[in-house]
């Protein structure tokens, strides 16, 4: 890595933390998702990878609320790691040129499978941490915040769809304009 990428690594997951905190106070309402994808597409999936562990790994560390429980940090970090390198992987094979609607609907479903999974998973190692492999217990914690899951699901469909691949198109002509774009986007 050298400067330049170190550095924009370093600034995204500052800022997959910072949009964490801004959010916080509202349950299920989270940007985080979506800057740390941005990252991946910005950064390539290692970089994107790594600026999306760190950014989560921050957030949760220093949340207001409290760090999470050993296994349920190593699940929210290993998740975001895996949304950076989506990103990467997401932007070479849609992005750089014309989105399309196709575009901005694959943008859309690969945040809900983003989602759904960072739910699924962190839900899982709590139930797991607290209640052993007592598949009854793991089912009800699971049913019950169903609805919070899926607003969380919802809201960050429609901000993949939608907000996201403006934002990436926006970045697009902003490293194409710079004379040193070296790989970045």
């Amino acid at each position: 890595m050298n400067t330049r990428t170190t550095a924009l690594t370093a600034l995204f997951a500052a800022l997959a933390a910072a949009v964490g905190f801004i959010f916080v106070a509202i349950p299920n309402l989270e940007f985080i998702t979506a800057t740390i994808f941005i990252g991946g597409a910005v950064l390539g999936i290692r970089r994107g990878m790594i600026a999306g562990g760190m950014g989560e790994l921050i957030f949760s560390l220093l949340n207001p609320y409290g760090m999470p429980a050993l296994p349920i940090l190593l699940a929210q970090v290993m998740v975001m790691a895996l949304v950076g390198g989506t990103g990467g992987v997401f932007y070479r094979v849609v992005g750089g040129g014309s989105w399309g609607w196709r575009g901005y609907l694959a943008c859309g479903a690969v945040g809900m499978v983003l989602t759904a999974l960072f739910d699924l998973l962190t839900t899982l190692s709590f139930a797991l941490f607290m209640f052993g492999w007592e598949w009854r217990k793991i089912a009800a914690n699971l049913l019950t915040g169903l609805s919070f899951y899926l607003f969380h699901i919802i809201i960050n469909t429609l901000s993949f769809a939608v907000v996201v691949p403006l934002l990436l198109q926006r970045l697009e002509s902003v490293f194409r304009s710079a004379d040193d774009r070296k790989g970045i986007l």
